[in-house]
């Protein structure tokens, strides 16, 4: 009986220990949550823009191309990114809804993401980088997703040939795109330059009338 009794108090003694201790012990601060994958296996995601493709410009004072991007909620911001003759050529076509007569690259490139039984589901210009736009190509295939690191020039003609939609980052809209306001009024040929970006209007003349 004593044993028992013995055996008794030691254990509450010890129970009257640990909330003493748990009582002298600070506060533990939580961990911070874990960012939840999106849909497509980001981390949490850069807020986006949603764009159209205004139109493809020659600027005949540079031999350059440039592809307008535009805004599609207020207020309207363009967003001009320098391109290749291939990829404007590419971006004009699909605009234009033609079809050259043998496949290009972007029509090559397509017809190797059909033929895998994967789809553009969209694309994202995310950063700017030394005067660098660089961004992303989202694929479908089944209930898996790719990304795949793509100049925005390519990535651009491929959406538009999948009918995908196209992001900006709003930060890269805020610091590269321009208002219409902002963009002037350059005359045929001109075009203004402002962080290495050129700013035209339609008078720097479209991209138009090139032979397949």
């Amino acid at each position: 009986m004593r044993r028992r009794h013995l055996v008794t108090a030691l254990t509450a003694v010890a129970a009257l220990a640990t909330v003493a201790q748990a009582a002298a012990e600070p506060p533990k601060t939580p961990d911070p949550p874990t960012p939840k994958p999106s849909k497509d296996g980001e981390q949490a995601a850069k807020p986006m823009v949603a764009v159209q493709v205004q139109d493809v410009y020659r600027l005949p004072t540079e031999a350059s191309h440039v592809v307008v991007l535009r805004s599609q909620e207020e207020p309207v911001r363009l967003l001009p990114i320098w391109i290749g003759e291939a990829e404007a050529y590419a971006i004009s076509l699909r605009l234009s809804r033609q079809h050259p007569p043998r496949p290009m690259t972007h029509d090559l490139l397509e017809d190797i993401v059909g033929r895998l039984n994967a789809t553009v589901v969209k694309i994202q210009v995310e950063e700017l980088k030394n005067s660098v736009f660089l961004g992303r190509i989202f694929l479908r295939r089944g209930d898996e997703t790719f990304e795949l690191d793509a100049r925005p020039s390519d990535s651009i003609a491929l959406a538009l040939g999948a009918g995908a939609p196209i992001f900006v980052s709003a930060e890269v809209m805020e610091s590269a795109g321009h208002t219409q306001a902002e963009l002037g009024s350059p005359g045929p040929g001109e075009t203004k330059r402002n962080s290495a970006l050129p700013i035209l209007e339609r008078g720097a003349g479209k991209l138009e009338g090139i032979r397949l």
